[in-house]
């Protein structure tokens, strides 16, 4: 599978079918796609883990380096994702919604992010640097979640709204991007919740990490308006619930207009 997360998923798929060993050669270090086992299938606009396989995975940093910065760097939101989801998971387990909390998968997320704004200038700069570093960081990632064999630390509301966005209307802008601004979102709608079983969060850190690695994460960066924001948020309440994804902040907030105002800001 040569290019972006869709090709590299629809390469893992076909080898899933088939039984063939599959290669992948990512064009641009945009998810952890590339890097996790995880099989995944869009069914209705929606992401469903359909089984494993395990790519080799080829890396051309001449090749990353020629896609667009915006793309090569987006792969950043998933690391950073990770505050989000982690809140989550710890909702989840107050309320006895699932696995409980791993505190070795909670210190290696902390450890993933405090490293990723070490290297955040030579990411931005998308050079040689930048992108093995990130890789790198993206493999680890992708290494816990097969070895961890559930997706707690990543799949949290950020990547909630970033289904739903797709789900109502069609294809993201990019996936980094969208994970990203759901990750300031949803950083914002449990810091205004108030809730303490989810420890202490700051959607400031999610701003400045994805601001100093270059990912376009705000709405206008990537064409959302705030009757879009408005309508995509109520709809990932909707989504969240209806379609039983892991428990969250949207089981729980009452999103309401000031809080929607909230994220918005």
């Amino acid at each position: 599978g040569l290019g972006g997360g869709v090709a590299i998923e629809t390469a893992k798929y076909v080898g899933l079918r088939t039984g063939k060993d599959v290669v992948v050669v990512p064009t641009a270090l945009s998810s952890v796609a590339p890097f996790s086992t995880e099989v995944a299938r869009r069914i209705r606009r929606q992401i469903a883990w359909v089984g494993d396989v395990s790519p080799r995975v080829v890396l051309d940093l001449d090749l990353l380096r020629s896609a667009p910065p915006l793309l090569s760097r987006a792969g950043a939101a998933e690391i950073v994702g990770t505050l989000s989801a982690v809140w989550d998971w710890r909702l989840a387990d107050d309320r006895g919604h699932g696995l409980p909390v791993a505190a070795r998968l909670v210190d290696q997320a902390t450890s993933l992010r405090a490293r990723l704004s070490e290297a955040a200038d030579d990411i931005r700069a998308a050079g040689p640097d930048g992108l093995r570093t990130l890789a790198g960081l993206l493999a680890e990632l992708g290494g816990t979640i097969t070895s961890s064999g559930h997706r707690r630390l990543v799949d949290g509301s950020e990547h909630t709204f970033a289904q739903a966005f797709e789900h109502r209307l069609g294809r993201l802008p990019h996936f980094g991007g969208m994970v990203g601004m759901g990750t300031v979102a949803m950083t914002a709608l449990q810091a205004w919740f108030g809730l303490s079983v989810g420890g202490p969060v700051d959607p400031a850190e999610a701003v400045d990490l994805l601001n100093r690695c270059g990912v376009a994460a705000n709405p206008h960066q990537l064409e959302v308006d705030e009757g879009t924001f408005r309508g995509v948020l109520r709809h990932t309440v909707r989504f969240a619930v209806g379609e039983f994804l892991p428990y969250s902040v949207l089981n729980e907030a009452y999103v309401n207009y000031s809080a929607s105002d909230e994220m918005w800001r």
